[in-house]
C-alpha cells in the first residue's frame, strides 16, 4: 500500500525534474504549448495558444498575409492567440503588442539574463523569418527587439515597456 504513493512522488519529481531541464520546444500549430525553466524554488512558465488560420472562401494566401501577422512561411498560417508569463507561479503583466503580431511561430527558448528572463521566439521561414527576443522580470515585460532571421545583427523594431501610472 505505501509503494503506491512513493511511485507516484518518484513520478511527479522525474517529470518536474525533465520539464526543469528544458529550455526550449517547438511551439504547436493548435493548442497550448508550455515551456518551464527553474528548479524548485524558482520557476518560469511561458503558455502560448496558436491556432491555424486558412484564407476565407473566395480569398487567396496574400489576401490573408495582408491582413493578419501571416508571414506566409506555412499554409495555413499560425496565429498567436495568447502567450502568458508566470514566475513562482505569479503572473507577468504581458502587453498584447508584445506578440500579437508574431505570427508563424515555431521555437520557443527560455533563459535568465542577469536578474531578468529572456524568452526567444524564432517563426516564419527564409525572407518572412524572424527572431524577437521578450526581456521580462517577475512583474512585466520589460522590452521587445525583433530582428529578420536572416540577419539577426540588424533589429528592425525594439519597443520598451514603462510602468507608469501616468499616462503622458
Amino acid at each position: 500500500m505505501m509503494k503506491t504513493p512513493v511511485l507516484m512522488l518518484a513520478l511527479a519529481t522525474s517529470a518536474l525534474a525533465h520539464a526543469q531541464a528544458k529550455s526550449s520546444v517547438k511551439v504547436k500549430l493548435n493548442g497550448e504549448t508550455i515551456l518551464l525553466l527553474g528548479t524548485t524554488t524558482h520557476r518560469v512558465m511561458v503558455k502560448v495558444h496558436t491556432h491555424e488560420a486558412k484564407a476565407p472562401e473566395g480569398t487567396d494566401l496574400y489576401e490573408l498575409q495582408r491582413n493578419s501577422p501571416c508571414t506566409a512561411s506555412r499554409i495555413p498560417c499560425v496565429l498567436t492567440d495568447s502567450l502568458e508569463l508566470s514566475v513562482n507561479g505569479h503572473p507577468v503583466w504581458t502587453q498584447y503588442s508584445a506578440y500579437a503580431d508574431l505570427g508563424d511561430m515555431g521555437q520557443l527558448t527560455l533563459s535568465r539574463s542577469g536578474s531578468d528572463y529572456l524568452l526567444t521566439i524564432t517563426g516564419g521561414d527564409a525572407a518572412g523569418s524572424y527572431i524577437a527576443k521578450l526581456r521580462f522580470n517577475q512583474s512585466r515585460v520589460l522590452s521587445r527587439v525583433v530582428a529578420p532571421g536572416e540577419d539577426s545583427t540588424q533589429p528592425s523594431e525594439r519597443t520598451y515597456y514603462y510602468n507608469s501610472k501616468r499616462f503622458e
